[in-house]
């Protein structure tokens, strides 16, 4: 973001050609000076810069992957609430904790959801670019959404290719 702002039209990284004219990622003559980027680069993706230089976020392609090649369990492993999904395709298993995600100062639907960052923009017919995609695990339900990117959801590394 440009120092000293709040406002998400100030958020001068990870913009597309949305429109939003009066935001930093255009010009005085209304032509679109930002990024385009559509994929988390590495110094910015949460999974690199906290487990180091072979991991990194899952992409939304990835994870589409994921949920249509997977078969989903509810489980509970040591007291945590989890999604277990098994691959229809090898056998392999990965354990994604219902671990909630925070807003603000709270910590919402612990136990209950999984919410789990891609490093994909969402490029839809929002109008802006303050959304990406996310995975949601809850009920048996495995679903790709997109919220603002500034929800606290988990983030379940994978190893760079």
């Amino acid at each position: 973001m440009k120092e000293g702002q709040k406002d998400w039209k100030q958020i001068c990284k990870y913009q597309r050609d949305d429109k939003q004219t009066s935001a930093c990622w255009y010009d005085n003559d209304d032509q679109f000076i930002g990024d385009g980027f559509t994929e988390l680069a590495l110094d910015d993706d949460a999974a690199n810069q906290n487990w180091g230089g072979s991991w990194r976020m899952p992409t939304y392609t990835e994870m589409r992957e994921l949920i249509d090649n997977t078969t989903q369990e509810d489980v509970t492993v040591n007291g945590v609430n989890a999604c277990k999904l098994t691959s229809t395709l090898n056998g392999n298993s990965i354990f994604l904790p219902y671990a909630g995600y925070r807003t603000n100062q709270a910590l919402e639907t612990k136990g209950e959801k999984g919410d789990y960052w891609t490093s994909t923009l969402y490029l839809g017919s929002s109008g802006d670019s303050r959304y990406a995609y996310y995975f949601l695990t809850s009920d048996r339900n495995n679903k790709d959404r997109k919220d603002g990117r500034f929800l606290g959801f988990s983030v379940r590394p994978v190893i760079k290719k």
